[in-house]
């Protein structure tokens, strides 16, 4: 292995019980490179549970190496685990602020008052991604629901069994379907560049604003106390529902949208 480089196996389980040995082996051996280069190769391939603690070791070291100006490299990274590490990520915010500049009529950009129609189409597809995003989370905390329905064991049998369970799972099945058959529709509508396109859209992210938000509350309803703990990847899904439901317009903005579509405003 070339003197730039190491390696290290992480546990099949990197949760909150091995995260501590996971993490100072990972930190020792990023030490023994000299800061400015390095890689560190983490094999993940067998690796089959990573909680949040875990997830949020892995986050560590890649910020601790980049305070190095080194790398860190995931090897073998399932599916699961290149989601969870995507989810984590921060959306670039930038504030921009101009102090002291003088502007002439010559720079402003399209016609006066019709900024906003520059602004539209990006817009439009901002609002499109975060409702496919929040679609694919609500997905998510579907499947977490109904498999910890089918497993947890209460009054002796599973929590599955009972049907105020099973309603539950049935009505995050309801919103996840309806928020996805919307975006889809959005979708298509928008690159076939039908007249409705606007519309769409804005029906698509109103609707799976509110719809996956439902999903992501019902979710901890239905998980209990795991869902809320550090261990469960519930939390992440619901956050980065809740962010993507404001960003892009809210549901309030694009209900407007709607409204005026159908002659109401």
């Amino acid at each position: 292995m070339p003197n730039n480089q190491r390696a290290l196996s992480a546990p099949a389980h990197l949760n909150l019980e091995t995260r501590g040995e996971f993490r100072r082996a990972a930190v020792e051996l990023l030490g023994q490179m000299p800061e400015g280069s390095g890689t560190l190769v983490v094999d993940v391939s067998a690796t089959r549970v990573v909680d949040s603690s875990g997830l949020g070791t892995l986050v560590m070291l890649r910020r601790h190496a980049a305070s190095r100006e080194q790398t860190v490299r995931l090897r073998g990274a399932n599916d699961e685990i290149r989601l969870l590490l995507s989810l984590t990520k921060l959306d670039k915010l930038f504030e921009l602020e101009f102090a002291g500049v003088e502007t002439s009529p010559d720079d402003v950009l399209g016609a006066s008052g019709g900024g906003w129609a520059l602004l539209a189409p990006a817009f439009r597809l901002g609002a499109l991604t975060r409702s496919a995003e929040m679609v694919g989370a609500a997905q998510r905390v579907l499947e977490l629901c109904v498999e910890h329905a089918r497993v947890r064991v209460q009054g002796g049998r599973p929590i599955g069994g009972y049907q105020a369970i099973q309603h539950a799972c049935a009505d995050l099945f309801r919103d996840v379907e309806s928020a996805r058959w919307l975006t889809w529709e959005a979708a298509w509508k928008l690159e076939s560049g039908r007249p409705d396109a606007d519309a769409a859209v804005a029906t698509a992210k109103a609707y799976s604003a509110l719809a996956c938000l439902r999903v992501a509350r019902r979710g901890h309803q239905i998980m209990g106390a795991i869902g809320y703990s550090e261990e469960h990847p519930l939390h992440l899904f619901h956050k980065r529902i809740l962010a993507a439901s404001l960003d892009a317009g809210d549901a309030g903005l694009h209900l407007e949208t709607v409204a005026r579509a159908i002659g109401l405003a």
